[in-house]
């Protein structure tokens, strides 16, 4: 019987591999030139629903897999040009089929032989930008976007949420070409309905600079724009969840979102008690401000979940979250983009841990305790307006703030005994209260000229951070003939603030040839406040080896000449600055009686620079 069982198995796994085609041919056009990028799909003939597809590469050439025997459609379409179709009959055996070549005419009509209920056209390639139609790909009722795109090809998306098109991380989701809460891929694609969407398109957006002015600068980011399907551009649609378990779980969900001609709103918002993360790592960076406010946050105590420890999170948490989208057109020169995240997370953690580890002639014994309790709120709120009083103007005003709340408790100990010999203890306890702000402005001042090429762009920026922490520390060692205490109030006190301006000018000399002219100013002042007090008999006594209290003042001047050489299928940037740097640092002596202690050091360097681009693909680039 197990012999009849494999021989079975071996022949139905034959007969499906005998079964499978690959199908080759070449798409041309009405001078039986190669079309490239091509949209080429084998669809059932009762039905039209689509089998296999692909596009045809820089030779016209397509290469279909997994085709099985028996009667299909072939369709092929290419913008400007008529839709093809024609029967498709599969009865060989060979692995490869190499079919003829297909000409499209601008007029042709569709064969008569070939009856199409639907056209299902599933992707199509116009200039840079590859677009999927979203209903050719099934889904499931409910499905969310990241659902979606989860079945187009060329596009990934990992376990995180983060996504990759075509090899690339995609760094912004747009719907309808406008922000969707800030620069997260996840909330959107996490919180639309997948039902919503017509159209996915798939390409490089260059950077705004580039986008104004016109010339390719390099800087561009894979960006997925989700157009909206024409009944759901107007009014409201959304959706709840909620879910409950044993032990008092749950999860609780809703997102409702409202388009208009010029309103983008949408709403999102969560509770649940199973240490879900309301947000993504990205959105948390946010939150603090920027990475380094980040890490300094997580530096100085202030913890927020286990983003980015590699672990999976320890304790009870209750989080609650809101989101806030609005992007209105006050008209085609006034343009407002803003949104706000809430985001609050209280976690209870009692763990306890005995271990036992052994030598050759020894046995030891390890106990441990610990309780925390962990509270955080946190705010973001960015603004953005955008301002073009005529096509050859635009003025270009953002504001980002957030802040955070917290506080910690936790105490802790842990016991070694040899055998049944004591040999020491310690315990500890900690209680951190803190808060941080950050502020981030900017203005940006762009002009563009009659003369293409031409252009005068002027920037400022005003960036300010604060942060402050009280901790309380008490830590007891216990050995076996003594005792040790070691009990400290902590306070922690960070201020910073930075001003930059900067100006350029661009000038073309020909037609692919740029001559740009840039000054550049920036000042930074920060100064750290960081003072320990020993608590001993009653009494706050100074530490001064921990404490510390200095002031930091960099200023910096840079000019640059480059030229910009940009090809079809490369970009060469050159140029030759001059910058001049000067650092004051000052320690503060309300610590103590010594003087306080002056640094500066002021230099001056040539700043060459050289930058080559090969694109040696659509999706493959050398820098």
């Amino acid at each position: 019987m197990k012999y009849y069982l494999l021989l079975l198995i071996y022949t139905a796994s034959v007969s499906i591999s005998i079964g499978q085609h690959s199908v080759e041919g070449k798409v041309l056009d009405e001078e039986n030139n190669p079309l490239v990028g091509a949209t080429v799909v084998i669809l059932e003939p009762v039905d039209s629903s689509m089998i296999s597809f692909c596009i045809s590469d820089n030779k016209g050439v397509f290469f279909l897999e997994d085709v099985t025997n028996g009667k299909s459609i072939i369709q092929i379409s290419f913008i400007s040009y008529k839709t093809r179709y024609a029967p498709l009959s599969i009865t060989t055996k060979d692995k490869v089929i190499h079919l003829e070549s297909y000409s499209l005419q601008p007029s042709s009509a569709i064969l008569q032989e070939v009856t199409v209920k639907a056209e299902h056209i599933p992707m199509g390639v116009l200039g840079d930008t590859i677009n999927y139609n979203a209903s050719a790909f099934q889904v499931k009722p409910g499905a969310t976007v990241e659902d979606l795109l989860k079945r187009l090809p060329g596009v990934e998306v990992q376990r995180d949420g983060s996504i990759k098109a075509m090899g690339k991380d995609v760094q912004n989701v747009l719907v309808d070409g406008k922000e969707f809460f800030g620069d997260d891929p996840k909330i959107a694609t996490q919180n639309l309905e997948a039902e919503a969407v017509d159209k996915v398109q798939v390409y490089d957006k260059k950077s705004e600079m580039a986008e104004f002015t016109g010339i390719d600068d390099g800087v561009e980011e894979k960006t997925i724009n989700l157009k909206l399907k024409e009944e759901y551009k107007k009014g409201g649609f959304g959706n709840a969840e909620f879910n409950g378990g044993n032990q008092s779980r749950y999860e609780t969900k809703l997102n409702y979102n409202r388009f208009s001609p010029r309103l983008q709103a949408a709403l999102i918002a969560g509770a649940n008690n199973t240490n879900k993360q309301a947000f993504s790592f990205n959105e948390y960076i946010g939150f603090m401000g920027g990475l380094a406010n980040a890490i300094s946050s997580t530096n100085q105590g202030m913890q927020f979940g286990e983003f980015g420890q590699g672990r999976a999170p320890q304790g009870l948490s209750n989080n609650i979250s809101t989101g806030l989208n609005f992007n209105y057109d006050f008209s085609n020169k006034l343009k407002l983009s803003s949104h706000y995240f809430y985001l609050r997370s209280d976690k209870n953690l009692n763990k306890s841990t005995d271990s036992e580890q052994f030598t050759a002639n020894d046995r030891f014994f390890t106990s441990d305790t610990l309780s925390s309790s962990r509270l955080r709120q946190d705010h973001r709120m960015n603004l953005k307006l955008d301002y073009k009083p005529n096509p050859m103007t635009q003025v270009l005003l953002k504001n980002s703030f957030s802040g955070n709340l917290g506080n910690d408790n936790s105490k802790s100990n842990t016991s070694y005994i040899q055998e049944n010999h004591f040999l020491n203890s310690t315990a500890s306890n900690l209680i951190n209260v803190g808060s941080q702000f950050n502020y981030q402005g900017s203005i940006s001042y762009r002009k563009k000229y009659k003369k293409k090429g031409r252009n005068w762009i002027h920037n400022g920026k005003f960036n300010y951070s604060s942060a402050n922490q009280q901790s309380d520390v008490s830590n007891f060692l216990r050995l076996k003939d003594e005792e040790i205490n070691l009990n400290q109030f902590q306070e922690y006190f960070y201020k910073k603030t930075s001003t930059s301006f900067s100006s350029n000018f661009t000038e073309p000399i020909s037609k692919q040839l740029y001559l740009s002219l840039s000054y550049n100013f920036e000042k930074e002042i920060e100064s750290p406040d960081k003072t320990f007090f020993d608590l001993k008999d009653g009494s706050n006594i100074l530490n001064t080896d921990l404490s510390a209290q200095y002031k930091k003042n960099n200023i910096i001047n840079r000019g640059k000449i480059s030229l910009r050489k940009n090809l079809k299928n490369t970009k060469l940037n050159t140029g030759l600055g001059y910058q001049q740097a000067v650092i004051n640092g000052q320690t503060l002596n309300e610590l103590n009686s010594q003087k306080p202690s002056t640094f500066t050091n002021s230099s001056s360097f040539f700043l060459p620079s050289l930058k080559t681009e090969f694109e040696l693909t659509s999706n493959k680039s050398i820098e």
